[in-house]
């Protein structure tokens, strides 16, 4: 297991008040478990160097995890941007079942229906937590603007034009999906005041929504510099986002979908790439959303537990929920030809499933077992460790 695994999975276990795992998956590492922490946020994560990486001679600090975001000013671009592809269609949602209850089909992917709830396929790499309407994810169109650039340096002399553009459409998707996530963390606001939550809660949906919009500033930056000319989010469709009264079972099971499992997947691969991309001014951004998704994990784990304190009876379906997600197969495309792409800031794909695995066994399943217990989910422990 990687240090960056270990230290995410220790952020979520002390976040959870829960520092002393359970045998099983736990056992995977023998490395000790920080002592518990009086603070209801996380800490940040400590990234280690790796000796094959060559590090600029002044790494940015890691923030401290009760800062707040930091304003960026907005460098004036000239909007003369060529013609954006629209990529963006929102995909299409997983086929309904009328049981109402929680199955785990590997080939179709975990499902819930019933009662208005339907979770989508969590195969398809997600950025963040970006909003779903009806099992399909909303974003809005790239668009020329610059109110949503800053000042990045650049870093991208050297590459060809095809490998500008192809960083520059990984960026601009990347972005798109920081933007869902503000109206994700806003509608989650919404539901939590109306199942009546502890004001900790709220007050962490409510700051993850400042840190999307930072986040979706610097991945449209970055976009931007390797574009030659300013990008940025057009209008979101939200229609039909808040839809009928909210149930418990619902928020439990997007939470669970949304946070716990793509919220912490996200945090590893930004936990990993920080020690790829030799650029200070990558970096940076890079460490910024490593501890802001942990951040934003941590607060998805935290809500299923409270959502589980008040309602026991849905236990079983979190531990499905669960099981069925942790047991999924990716359906991500791995290719030995996009390597070269993290040292940029962008995942390979071999290495998102890698990194991937390795999350849900060391990270995910651990932290699941501790919160429900091992039950159903002692299968998912004996995934292989990457």
């Amino acid at each position: 297991m990687t240090p960056q695994t270990l230290h995410l999975r220790t952020s979520l276990l002390m976040a959870l008040g829960l520092t002393a795992p359970l045998q099983g998956c736990s056992s995977q590492s023998s490395q000790p478990e920080a002592p518990p922490s009086s603070e209801q946020e996380p800490i940040s994560i400590p990234i280690q160097t790796q000796e094959t990486i060559v590090k600029p001679p002044s790494a940015p600090a890691i923030p401290q995890a009760d800062e707040s975001p930091k304003a960026v000013d907005t460098v004036p671009l000239e909007v003369t941007a060529p013609p954006i592809p629209d990529s963006t269609a929102p995909q299409a949602p997983e086929s309904l079942l009328e049981s109402g209850t929680l199955t785990m089909e590997l080939l179709e992917g975990p499902t819930f229906q019933g009662g208005g709830v339907t979770i989508t396929d969590t195969r398809k790499p997600v950025h963040g937590r970006p909003i779903s309407v009806d099992g399909a994810h909303r974003k809005a169109k790239p668009i020329p603007k610059s109110d949503w650039a800053h000042s990045v340096s650049d870093a991208f002399q050297q590459l060809s034009p095809s490998q500008r553009e192809q960083l520059a459409a990984s960026w601009t998707q990347a972005g798109l999906m920081e933007h869902a996530s503000i109206a994700s963390f806003a509608r989650f606001s919404l539901q939590l005041l109306e199942l009546g939550a502890p004001p900790n809660l709220i007050s962490g949906a409510t700051r993850a929504q400042a840190d999307e919009v930072a986040h979706a500033r610097d991945c449209f930056s970055v976009a931007s510099v390797l574009r030659g000319s300013p990008v940025g989010p057009g209008p979101l469709n939200l229609r039909g986002a808040l839809g009928s009264p909210c149930s418990v079972a619902q928020v439990l099971l997007e939470t669970i979908q949304e946070g716990c499992i793509n919220e912490t997947l996200a945090a590893a691969e930004a936990s990993w790439l920080v020690e790829q991309t030799p650029f200070s001014s990558l970096q940076e951004i890079l460490v910024r959303i490593a501890r802001d998704e942990t951040r934003h994990a941590a607060l998805a784990w935290k809500t299923v537990q409270w959502i589980l304190e008040e309602h026991p009876e849905l236990r079983p379906a979190a531990r499905a929920a669960f099981a069925a997600f942790i047991d999924s197969q990716s359906e991500d495309t791995v290719t030995s030809e996009d390597r070269w792409m993290a040292e940029f800031g962008i995942i390979p794909s071999g290495m998102r499933e890698a990194v991937r695995q390795e999350t849900l066994a060391g990270v995910i399943a651990v932290c699941s077992e501790n919160l429900l217990g091992r039950g159903d989910l002692d299968n998912a422990c004996n995934r292989p460790q990457v």
